[in-house]
């Protein structure tokens, strides 16, 4: 039979490792390189979703910007993201 305590300390367990180890990727610590800039990643999920023909949800996030370049731009010089 499977114990139920067990399970849950299990499981805690793997949550407590991965928060431990994801906070050490967002801070930085394993100095990885991103494999690609914001600016290429954005306009390679771009093209994937034009082949996809998917029209559920808007490629803008605002309405206010006119494509996918202005965006790009804002995020690099308004909220200096990208």
């Amino acid at each position: 039979e499977t114990d139920p305590h067990r399970i849950l300390c299990t499981s805690r367990d793997c949550g407590v490792a991965f928060a431990t180890a994801i906070m050490h990727v967002m801070e930085g610590v394993l100095d990885l390189k991103p494999a690609m800039i914001f600016a290429q990643e954005l306009r390679t999920f771009h093209a994937y979703r034009q082949t996809l023909n998917s029209t559920h949800f808007s490629l803008r996030p605002s309405a206010d910007l006119q494509d996918l370049d202005e965006y790009i731009e804002y995020r690099r010089n308004e909220v200096n993201i990208a």
